[in-house]
């Protein structure tokens, strides 16, 4: 019974890990929005893909426009962010406190915080435990595990 239960938790997240890299192609993409500051694509599933560019300045207008968007979308449902930042960029403080707020968290069920700096990645667990985002959050250099951990929240609903 022991080798079953390793064996299918193993399987599991293969399959997820399987899913999660082919997500992005595998869903059609309802809408892109391409702003200054990156581009948002919206899948139908309820996957988001949030790509900030190098340089950007995030401040609390650029997240409030970003949700009325995404409300306009009208969609009916919360959202599964990846959220990935090509290189160094700046978010204000009312930003960061908006963006952690329930309010801000209507529309959002999980995010996935994707950096290829451990620096950065460090500085945002930091702002997760001072911040503490509504709704789930982690930060992640790899991509394949942060489609992972997204999808598995998927599948549970939550």
């Amino acid at each position: 019974m022991k080798f079953y239960k390793q064996f299918f938790s193993i399987f599991r997240y293969s399959h997820l890990v399987i899913c999660a890299l082919g997500m992005l192609e595998k869903y059609k993409l309802i809408e892109t929005i391409t702003t200054e500051e990156g581009t948002v694509k919206v899948y139908e599933n309820g996957l988001l893909e949030s790509i900030i560019n190098e340089g950007a300045f995030i401040d609390i207008e650029y997240i409030k426009d970003g949700k009325a968007k995404l409300e306009k979308l009208g969609l009916g449902k919360k959202f599964y962010v990846i959220s990935n930042g090509t290189g160094f960029y700046r978010i204000s403080k009312a930003a960061r406190v908006f963006d952690a707020s329930k309010e801000y968290a209507e529309h959002i069920a999980a995010v996935a915080v994707m950096t290829n700096h451990i620096s950065t990645k460090y500085v945002l667990d930091l702002y997760l435990k001072l911040d503490k985002p509504a709704s789930p959050t982690k930060a992640f250099i790899s991509k394949r595990k942060a489609l992972t951990w997204l999808l598995e929240r998927m599948e549970a609903g939550n």
